[in-house]
């Protein structure tokens, strides 16, 4: 007897959670291994990420989110999106938000610097959204999930050491 959710793909096929999960894994494992070894990972990994450093990330994070948390919004009646939309569960922006007013001050929205690399992949969310909402479900499962496990590891270690 099948116990996995079942998932409508845009083809309409019929799919797992767990087979999503997989393929989800399998194909992003490369770009997982290149995104832990940046050197911004590593430096938080040893404890010794830098205050800048880490600001950037916040406005990266933010600017991430907040593209793929409206698109999630937009699209929460897709076919594909609605099985994992969780807004009050999974939503990241509002506590981002606090981080970058907690180290930017209450003018932090004039104050943030975001990578090019990071406005198109924001850019590409909004897209996306925009034309293939069933693409979101892969962005948001690698971002939602990725940044939980790896705040499990990270957390006590800007908790203990700053930044």
């Amino acid at each position: 007897m099948e116990t996995d959710k079942k998932l409508l793909s845009s083809s309409a096929e019929l799919i797992t959670e767990r087979d999503l999960s997989e393929q989800i894994k399998t194909t992003t494992r490369d770009s997982h291994v290149r995104a832990e070894n940046t050197e911004l990972m590593l430096s938080f990994q040893r404890g010794q990420v830098i205050l800048p450093q880490y600001k950037l990330l916040l406005c990266s994070l933010h600017e991430i989110y907040n593209a793929l948390e409206e698109e999630m919004d937009k699209n929460c009646e897709h076919p594909s999106v609605a099985p994992i939309y969780f807004p009050s569960e999974l939503a990241r922006l509002e506590s981002i938000e606090k981080d970058l007013a907690h180290f930017y001050g209450p003018e932090w929205r004039e104050k943030m610097e975001v990578p090019a690399a990071t406005k198109r992949y924001s850019h590409r969310l909004r897209q996306i959204g925009k034309d293939s909402p069933e693409l979101l479900v892969a962005h948001a499962y690698t971002r939602y999930l990725g940044d939980l496990s790896g705040g499990q590891v990270l957390g006590p270690i800007a908790r203990i050491d700053g930044p």
